[in-house]
């Protein structure tokens, strides 16, 4: 691919990076709402009968730690989609090469945090 492809290829993939975490901010954002209304209304003597009121939150992630796992997990996904889509030949000569340090290359590191996310993802 030419350069100037290569570039529009890594702007489109910082467009998608940048939304997802745009994405996942306004969801911290609007969980931490959730709880402080629930907060409030289960102070106010509030019962799930009467008023309706929300106890959890609507993801099912035990922590903020599995949430910014899990969007490091699409971050990672779509780089390694964008870069096993624009490998050369250059690269993947490299890969023949050297196979004993197929662990230290920029596609397996994102394999490897993609694949952190997928466990979080299946419960």
């Amino acid at each position: 691919p030419s350069r100037n492809h290569r570039q529009v290829t890594i702007q489109r993939v910082c467009h998608q990076v940048d939304s997802t975490l745009r994405d996942m901010i306004q969801m911290k954002h609007h969980n931490q709402q959730e709880r402080t209304a629930t907060t409030q209304k289960n102070q106010q003597g509030c019962s799930e009968q009467n008023h309706g009121c929300i106890h959890e939150t609507e993801d099912r992630f035990k922590n903020d730690a599995e949430r910014i796992i899990c969007a490091l997990s699409i971050i990672s996904l779509y780089a390694l989609q964008t870069r096993l889509k624009n490998l050369t030949q250059a690269d993947k000569k490299r890969f023949i090469k050297r196979p004993w340090l197929r662990h230290l290359r920029i596609e397996a590191v994102l394999s490897y945090c993609v694949w952190d996310g997928v466990a979080i993802l299946e419960k």
